[in-house]
């Protein structure tokens, strides 16, 4: 995540970690010792982000989050299994086109929403249509249209995109014939696996396992997730009263009884992020000083980036749940690299900042 400290031309200088867990610094405890049912679930989660402001409405970005979250409440064309490989949810097959501008899509027949109907191509081709008008949720740029065609989707990009697979698991899908936009989110009507039973604004909802869903029939009926902050989720952990909670970073080497601790690899990078310019006097439309003739100095941030010691930054923040990373980008992925430095140098950087005329 980087934070320009100032505004201007800025570049990501010091890649601090790499920081584990499904959201970063988050941590889930888990038991089973919940005084419900067995088939019950009580959570205090934030895979899906925060309460959502416009409701359980896909068209708004819920369930959207970068990762192949599922909605829960409504179906989407692919999904991720637990390897993370693309699987069919409403699809039954995909192609796509040579030049990798057009994907189409074929729909299977068999699924109804809760209300009764039948969803079609139609419905994908205008959820997918509606996602790129309201732009809240995946990232639908490149997308000229999705048109239904008997019981397929066809989508067609303006630019070959090889990763456009992706967006075929960001966007739940909404019934075309009902859907509107100013009450959806607060009744929403799906095909996923769960359907919304309650929202108790600011507190918590319940979902209820959907006995129309055409998939896999879920081992839990009721699903209760609460809204609280990162110290109310401890304090729930410690009462017993969830059967899983993310926690912040610091509660990570904190024993519970009757829990234990899931510690989820990530791919998110923290890091810090420095002007790059000199300060020559111009300013940003909100009056804020454009660059920094300090870090606008090449040595400097050349200095910082071989001289501090991110292990220690990592030991001292995040409790060494993480890895150094020197590049920002995570250790984890295929394009990752080596940096051709290691930090920790103080002397050497001391010496550039001397020949920079620092003192």
């Amino acid at each position: 995540m980087d934070r320009k400290i100032l505004v201007g031309s800025v570049i990501v200088l010091i890649a601090i970690i790499s920081v584990g867990s499904a959201s970063a610094g988050w941590f889930d405890f888990l038991t089973g010792d919940s005084e419900h049912a067995p088939d019950e679930l009580i959570t205090c989660v934030v895979a899906h982000g925060e309460e959502p402001e416009f409701g359980f409405d896909p068209m708004h970005g819920w369930g959207y989050h970068d990762s192949g979250t599922d909605p829960l409440i409504q179906s989407t064309i692919l999904k991720r299994n637990a390897d993370n490989e693309f699987v069919n949810d409403l699809a039954t097959d995909y192609e796509i086109s040579s030049d990798l501008k057009t994907y189409t899509v074929t729909i299977r027949d068999d699924v109804k929403f809760t209300d009764g109907s039948k969803l079609t191509a139609k419905d994908v081709a205008f959820s997918y249509n509606t996602a790129k008008e309201f732009g809240e949720g995946a990232d639908l740029t490149h997308m000229e249209e999705a048109k239904a065609d008997g019981d397929k989707v066809v989508f067609t990009l303006d630019q070959p995109d090889s990763t456009f697979i992706n967006k075929l698991t960001d966007v739940g899908i909404v019934p075309e014939a009902t859907y509107d936009n100013a009450t959806y989110g607060q009744n929403p009507i799906g095909s996923g696996p769960y359907k919304l039973a309650q929202w108790d604004k600011g507190q918590q909802f319940i979902l209820e396992k959907n006995p129309d869903y055409y998939g896999e029939e879920p081992y839990f009926n009721k699903i209760t997730n609460l809204f609280l902050d990162p110290d109310a989720a401890f304090a729930a952990v410690k009462n017993g009263d969830v059967d899983i909670a993310e926690v912040a970073v610091a509660y990570a080497d904190e024993k519970i009884d009757g829990y234990h601790m899931e510690y989820f690899d990530s791919i998110d990078v923290r890091g810090v992020s420095l002007p790059t310019t000199m300060d020559e006097g111009e300013t940003s439309e909100d009056g804020i000083a454009i660059g920094n003739n300090v870090t606008g100095d090449p040595a400097v941030r050349q200095a910082l980036a071989i001289g501090i010691d991110r292990q220690e930054l990592l030991d001292g923040a995040l409790n060494g749940y993480g890895n150094v990373s020197y590049t920002g980008v995570a250790n984890q992925l295929p394009w990752a690299f080596e940096a051709g430095y290691k930090d920790g140098q103080v002397d050497q950087a001391k010496a550039l900042l001397e020949q920079s005329g620092w003192k």
